[in-house]
């Protein structure tokens, strides 16, 4: 009696596997360019899954012991668009996914000047654009670095807005090399940089890169203390538009417009922005006014990447650069401005309204 028992569920094991073997198939295909021919060694993997291959030198490919039903795969290559297509599996299934060329190949030389990475010895920092777009609320740059290790930010109207400082291990402004897309901006006379000049450009920035101590670059100021390197937004191959309103302590606000066309014709493209900040600041008087745009247009060819990138930024603040004195800080009074002050015909104490920095 054991023994047909036995027999019995073996049999019906056998049964059991077998039908699960029926019920999985196979997905192959080659991975192909626009002309037809294959593209060797592309990454082809099932989304949700860890299902994922590497194709051969001549781009195929092969899935084995798929279950039924609807997956989405996901094909990328570096020098490709990256693609996905969904693939109803019911049988062994062939299917060839399609790549399109990607225009994007030469992104990475424009900053191999002034960038290092993990095999330079260099202490250095990155902030993507990620991190950017969640901290960024209108201030100037050097507070979005305030948390990097041995920076050291100042702002003269206390909340970030308008005149502010660094110093990166000890080390001011003037000994710091900050540059754009690899171009200084460091200023020709004082070598320091002026944020202010460039009200919201971080809305405009794709990532960002701090080296501390001597760095690279060998562009504008000396980088004795530091190197500082901002890389703007890079291709967005779907057009786009957004408007961003933020408001916050001290009658601080900030407006942002910003929109891009996406690829035309697999070519161009052309982003634009345009921002305006007012804040009264956390110090008496301490009012800030700034306005600023950013556009870019680039051509994207088979073998050349051509950018023209125009940006300004036109700023109105009330002079604040002074510290508060003691006397005012024990009476209480910790956002004491003396600057513009004087004494009217009755020896009563005034505040100039006009005493303020206007650039462009």
């Amino acid at each position: 009696m054991k023994v047909n028992k036995f027999v019995k569920f073996c049999f019906t094991s056998a049964l059991l596997y077998a039908a699960q073997l029926q019920a999985q198939f196979t997905l192959s295909g080659q991975v192909k360019n626009q002309q037809g021919k294959g593209i060797p060694f592309a990454v082809v993997a099932i989304k949700n899954t860890q299902f994922s291959t590497v194709g051969d030198q001549n781009g195929n490919y092969q899935f084995k012991s798929l279950k039924p039903g609807r997956y989405e795969i996901i094909t990328k290559i570096l020098g490709y668009l990256e693609h996905t297509d969904n693939i109803q599996l019911e049988s062994n299934t062939v299917f060839d996914p399609i790549l399109n060329a990607s225009n994007k190949e030469l992104d990475e030389v424009l900053v191999s000047a002034t960038r290092v990475n993990n095999n330079n010895g260099m202490a250095f920092s990155n902030v993507d654009a990620e991190t950017l777009k969640k901290q960024n609320l209108g201030q100037d740059a050097p507070l979005l670095l305030n948390q990097l290790p041995s920076v050291v930010v100042n702002s003269d109207a206390g909340n970030g807005v308008g005149y502010t400082g660094l110093r990166i291990r000890g080390s001011d402004g003037t000994r710091i090399n900050v540059t754009i897309n690899g171009v200084p901006v460091n200023d020709a006379e004082s070598q320091g940089t002026f944020f202010v000049n460039m009200p919201d450009l971080v809305s405009s920035v794709a990532n960002i890169q701090v080296q501390r101590g001597v760095g690279t670059s060998n562009n504008g100021a000396g980088a004795f203390g530091a190197s500082i390197n901002f890389q703007t937004n890079t291709l967005n191959e779907k057009a786009f538009a957004n408007v961003i309103s933020t408001a916050g302590s001290f009658n601080t606000f900030r407006n942002t417009v910003s929109a891009g066309t996406g690829l035309i014709d697999n070519k161009f493209v052309i982003n634009a922005r345009a921002s305006k900040i007012t804040s009264n600041g956390y110090i008496d008087r301490a009012a800030s006014d700034l306005q600023s745009y950013y556009l870019a247009a680039a051509y994207y060819g088979k073998k050349t990447v051509l950018n023209f990138i125009n940006f300004s930024g036109k700023e109105k603040t009330y002079q604040a650069w002074n510290f508060v004195n003691e006397d005012s800080i024990k009476a209480g009074n910790r956002t004491h401005n003396e600057l513009g002050q004087y004494k009217d015909a009755n020896g009563q104490i005034r505040y100039y309204d006009n005493q303020t920095d206007n650039y462009k």
